[in-house]
């Protein structure tokens, strides 16, 4: 994987962020945007600033094969449940 970009944007519509599975609302501050190269391929995700320093902290062990999108609480490493 190529990381690309990493930065904090304003957005201008809604997304959903890929940690906490929410809404980010348009107009947000501080949202992350990352693009990346995958397998070739353009890739894009969104996350709140406190949910892409949240995924900095987790054992690697742990999200290397991927996670379920939403499983974590916003900006922390705890699962929601």
């Amino acid at each position: 994987m190529t990381m690309l970009q990493d930065k904090v944007i304003k957005t201008r519509t809604i997304h959903v962020c890929v940690w906490f599975w929410e809404d980010i609302d348009a107009e947000e501050e501080g949202v992350q945007y990352r693009v990346y190269v995958l397998d070739g391929d353009f890739m894009w995700e969104w996350w709140h600033p406190e949910c892409w320093e949240a995924v900095k902290r987790v054992p690697y062990e742990e999200v290397e094969d991927g996670f379920c999108t939403g499983t974590y609480s916003r900006g922390g490493v705890e699962y929601k449940g």
